[in-house]
């Protein structure tokens, strides 16, 4: 193999496992961390909304959907945008949330922030359930769920209060 195939092939790799220790390194918190209600935030607005609506294939089944919208409070350009979601262990089991913390954007690929743009969103589909479900799933929302903010240079440690969470159902 020549010096540049090598040279290439160990860049690759490098890339890979700097990417993988990433989504490792945010998913883990410091210890003795804080996080602040977005209530309480002055450089983030965050909305939160919980879709539950019929499920399109499934008869007498519900979907859901969780959508999380950020918007940049800062005057200046956030580099290498992150985020973490840690749901609350009751919205994990009964939404059937895959993992109790989501890494965004999932490809690992991260983004920029500017004043020009300074919102962005991200919305992902939670397990159907059945019809006689519904007010245990809309229950399940009892603690708040917790974000890590991170890019370069800074991160900001946030909770969403359970009354801070919409809920939309149809007729609801």
């Amino acid at each position: 193999m020549s010096s540049m195939r090598r040279t290439i092939l160990l860049l690759v790799v490098s890339a890979l496992l700097v990417g993988c220790s990433a989504r490792a390194n945010l998913t883990q918190l410091p210890d003795a961390v804080t996080f602040t209600p977005i209530t309480e935030a002055t450089d983030f607005n965050i909305d939160a909304e919980l879709v539950l609506q019929p499920h399109p294939e499934l008869p007498n089944s519900w979907q859901g959907s969780m959508t999380f919208r950020f918007v940049s409070l800062v005057d200046e350009d956030l580099h290498n945008v992150r985020v973490a979601i840690f749901y609350p262990e009751q919205m994990v089991e009964m939404l059937l949330i895959p993992e109790e913390t989501l890494v965004l954007p999932p490809s690992g690929r991260r983004f920029d922030v500017t004043p020009e743009r300074p919102e962005w969103r991200f919305t992902h589909t939670v397990a159907a359930f059945d019809w006689e479900q519904l007010g245990e799933v809309k229950a399940a929302i009892l603690n708040p769920i917790r974000l890590r903010i991170v890019w370069d240079g800074a991160e900001r440690f946030l909770e969403i209060p359970p009354s801070e969470i919409a809920v939309r159902e149809p007729n609801g």
